[in-house]
Parts: C-alpha cells; structure tokens; sequence
C-alpha cells in the first residue's frame, strides 16, 4: 500500500502535458519558426559572405570581355563598362532616395552581363551620363537574395533569354556598407538553432522517472 502511494505520488510530479491542440499548434508554429529562419539565414549567407571581402577591389579591366570566374564571383571588383541604356530598367526602393537603373553591358559574347547603378534625384535628367567605370558586388543574378525579388522576372521582361545565369555589378556595393548583414546572419542562426532545440524537446517524449527500488 505503502508503494502504491509513492508511485502515486511520483506520478503527481509529473508535468501535466497540454492538450493535443495547442501541442500540435506550438510545435507547428515551432517548425514554421525554424524553416524561415534557416531559409533567411541560407538566402543572406552569400551578402554576408561578402561584406568580409577585403577593401581593395578586383581589377576585372573590360567587364565587356572580361574571363569571369571565382576570383571575381561575389568580390569586390572593379570594372571599364559601356552600356545599353536603351534596354536600361529604372525601379525605386523604399526609404532610399534616387532611382536604381539595371543596364546591358555592351558587346559580350554568351551570358549577359548587367550593371546596377544608382542616380541621385537631383542628377536625373536626360543630361545624365552613365558610369564608365563600375565598382562593386559581382554575382550571378540566380545566386541573389530575397532582398532583389522580382530582378529576374523584369530581365526577362527586357529579353534576356536567361537572366538566371546572367552576371550582375552592384556598382557603389562596397563590402564596408555590408558588414551589418554578419551581425543580421548570425542572428538568424542563433535563432534557427534555437527553434529547433525547442522543436526537438517539444517532439521528445517525457521519460517517466525510474522507480525506487526499495
């Protein structure tokens, strides 16, 4: 009888798990949680990557001709550029003053190669002469982020057959401006790694305490 009770009692200390419900709802929200943060965490990783590039551009000399390759993909490089600003697309983005252009590079034989560049509102006009020479973030244009959503549905508007593969120059992209996306991605990765110790000790089993042996 005496065993009986402690048995009872030893069970009363268990936690009482919560209803099946909100069990389910928590560990739903939990997983969501964990996927979007590993998701921006995955998407960012390459600007954070390159906000540690070193300070001193890459001369890629004629970007027109230039024979691209990994000492120039997601580097700071500099570049001569004559471009198409009759195939030029403008966009604006919020809380940033001045318009955004994306032009063709001129004269390159295989994947595009375009050059983003922005003009202050005060410049704009049909006075304004493109840059000659670029200087910034060079990448695939399938390899960026969430945060230039849209990129490659509007160069495929302009008729690049395949604006995934294509080459992009952030002109005025400078690794130093970057540097507040390590401290965003590391973040997100805390975060991430978080979610899911919560998700696992969620999803785990409760082990019921041993019983004495007396």
């Amino acid at each position: 009888m005496a065993e009986a009770t402690r048995d009872d009692h030893t069970m009363d200390e268990l936690p009482t798990p919560p209803p099946r419900t909100v069990r389910r709802f928590t560990i739903g929200l939990m997983a969501l949680t964990f996927i979007a943060a590993l998701g921006l965490t995955v998407s960012l990783w390459p600007e954070a990557h390159y906000a540690l590039s070193p300070s001193k551009p890459v001369d890629a000399g004629n970007l027109a001709t230039a024979a691209l390759n990994t000492e120039h993909i997601e580097r700071y490089v500099q570049a001569r550029v004559e471009l198409d600003t009759t195939r030029a697309i403008s966009y604006r983005r919020v809380a940033d003053a001045g318009t955004y252009f994306l032009a063709p590079v001129k004269h390159v034989n295989g994947p595009a190669r375009w050059v983003q560049y922005r003009v202050p509102d005060a410049l704009q006009g049909p006075r304004f002469l493109p840059p000659k020479l670029a200087a910034g973030r060079l990448a695939r244009v399938g390899a960026l982020s969430w945060r230039y959503r849209g990129l490659i549905e509007a160069l495929a508007r302009s008729g690049d057959p395949n604006p995934e593969t294509a080459w992009i120059l952030l002109d005025g992209a400078d690794p130093a401006r970057s540097q507040w996306l390590i401290g965003l991605v590391g973040l997100l990765g805390v975060f991430a790694l978080w979610s899911l110790i919560g998700l696992i000790r969620l999803v785990r089993p409760i082990a019921p305490p041993a019983r004495s042996q007396t």
